[in-house]
């Protein structure tokens, strides 16, 4: 079992990017902005890629419905978990299971937060090439309005997921489950662990913590 930071993981497969924001409608094909001096910043475009390349409405919505239904899959990472401190950003949030705990919960009662069993949603083979004919075909009849509207973003081409989060406390500090944990987030449970420190567990986030961008230009 390997045991890594969030920071290494994302270093790891490609320069990840790791989430402060995120949602569980988010999903394959979905375009973000990157701005800022060393295009650090994202900002989701607020559209799927299936609805800027000049489909119909029928055709756009069922390549929609295609990005969003690749089922997940776990690979590799079986052998991976992400053990590190609470925060990405040194706040105590985990957007991957839309916790926030600022405010809450004196940051020197937390030890660390480990993310295990990751999965993830891939574009890959015979939708992969199906999108990229379709970016192609919109570049090659609109070369003026692909180049100054889609070539400089960015679209999802891979999603990552924790099918379990563990975050793990002092034993002294008190957690409200129904006031800190969004239940949409999957299911929360409290256990005492070794040193009678408190240990959260969340199975089952529908959040993305994680997502690999392609620019479209490389894309096609």
């Amino acid at each position: 079992m390997n045991i890594i930071s969030i920071r290494t993981f994302a270093r790891m497969y490609d320069k990840l990017e790791l989430l402060s924001h995120t949602n569980e409608s988010l999903q394959l094909g979905d375009l973000f902005d990157k701005r800022g001096m060393f295009n650090n910043i994202l900002d989701f475009n607020g559209f799927n890629i299936s609805y800027q390349i000049g489909l119909s409405e029928p055709e756009a919505k069922d390549l929609k419905n295609r990005l969003g239904s690749v089922p997940l899959w776990e690979g590799s990472f079986l052998d991976v978990r992400i053990q590190d401190r609470f925060s990405v950003r040194g706040d105590m949030k985990i957007p991957a299971a839309q916790i926030n705990l600022t405010g809450k919960v004196e940051q020197k009662n937390v030890k660390h937060f480990e993310i295990g069993k990751i999965q993830t949603r891939l574009l890959r083979d015979e939708l992969r090439y199906s999108l990229q004919n379709a970016i192609r075909g919109f570049r090659d009849r609109n070369p003026e309005q692909f180049r100054n509207e889609l070539s400089r973003l960015y679209l999802i081409e891979q999603l990552f997921y924790a099918a379990e989060i563990r975050i793990t406390f002092d034993r002294n500090t008190v957690i409200d489950l129904d006031q800190h944990i969004d239940r949409k987030s999957g299911t929360a449970e409290l256990k005492t662990g070794l040193n009678q420190d408190q240990v959260l567990t969340i199975k089952g986030s529908n959040y993305p913590f994680a997502v690999d961008l392609k620019k479209i230009s490389d894309f096609i």
